[in-house]
């Protein structure tokens, strides 16, 4: 079998070649046959894998285990809001040794207001 290689596939095999870590372009091809055999195999495997999972929650949503993907993120929200609250309120007071690790971290905290601000834009206050 011939196979026609663009250009840029030429380039990476001369340069495996020219590395020494490689002898021939038969080398190289039966490297990348073994690598793509393996990627196929575990993608097969993320999907058998994937597939279990589903099937594992949607049986705990079934016996209503499960939480529903808009109460999850008000819970996100919410413990953001409580601990930007709690940062400021240890800033202003500047207690003890929260007050320097509230204070080393923020950046954080400003990240945390920045997030909060923008995800509350569109969800109701709890």
């Amino acid at each position: 079998m011939n196979i026609q290689l663009k250009p840029e596939q030429e380039k990476i095999i001369q340069a495996q070649i020219a590395s020494g870590k490689y002898n021939s372009v038969e080398e190289i091809v039966d490297v990348a046959f073994k690598l793509f055999d393996k990627l196929q195999s575990e993608y097969a495997e993320w999907i058998e894998e994937t597939r279990q999972k589903v099937d594992v929650a949607v049986a705990e949503l079934e016996r209503g285990e499960g939480l529903d993907g808009e109460t999850v993120i008000k819970e996100i929200l919410y413990s953001l809001k409580e601990r930007v609250k709690k940062e400021n309120k240890y800033r202003e007071e500047g207690v003890g040794e929260y007050s320097f690790k509230v204070t080393s971290h923020s950046a954080i905290a400003q990240k945390h207001r920045s997030l909060l601000t923008k995800l509350t834009m569109s969800t109701p206050d709890f």
